[in-house]
């Protein structure tokens, strides 16, 4: 179910979204709506499956200073799917030092993305904190093998 918007003169037939959002496209409509907390339509197990979400530790993260925003490079083990890469804003809640050696979850079967002159190879994911600024790594709070999937 998705929070609606009041309606406005001359507005029937057409959804609203500020702005903002127009210029963004496709993917500044959702990242506005995750933003909102609005709640994605109903998908399913099978759907849900598609996406490879596996543990893996971070072995090495240092500064990005070509990325447009603050943001790290990531190395990533994951067991015997080999090391990834990413690149993650989240600059403002965690040094350098703290990502060595923390489990994270990831996203491993998406396309590559080119960001500067680094390839991004997964999606390390994480929670907006209050404020929605932020964001928060999501990870194992417990020591399990690197590479298994989230069930």
């Amino acid at each position: 179910m998705a929070i609606a918007s009041a309606a406005q003169p001359g507005d029937a037939g057409r959804h609203h979204q500020p702005s903002g959002d127009r210029e963004r496209g496709a993917a500044g409509r959702r990242h506005a709506r995750w933003k909102r907390r609005e709640m994605s339509a109903t998908t399913t197990i099978e759907t849900f499956l598609e996406l490879d979400i596996r543990v893996g530790r971070v072995m090495r993260a240092e500064t990005f200073p070509q990325a447009r925003k603050p943001a790290y490079k990531l190395l990533i083990d994951f067991g015997e799917l080999g090391t990834r890469r990413s690149s993650a804003q989240i600059t403002d809640l965690y040094s350098t030092d703290e990502l060595v050696g923390r489990l994270v979850l990831g996203v491993v079967n998406l396309p590559p993305r080119q960001i500067a002159d680094f390839t991004s190879e997964v999606l390390v994911l994480g929670v907006p904190t209050r404020g929605g600024g932020n964001v928060a790594l999501i990870g194992p709070d417990r020591e399990v093998p690197l590479g298994l999937r989230l069930l």
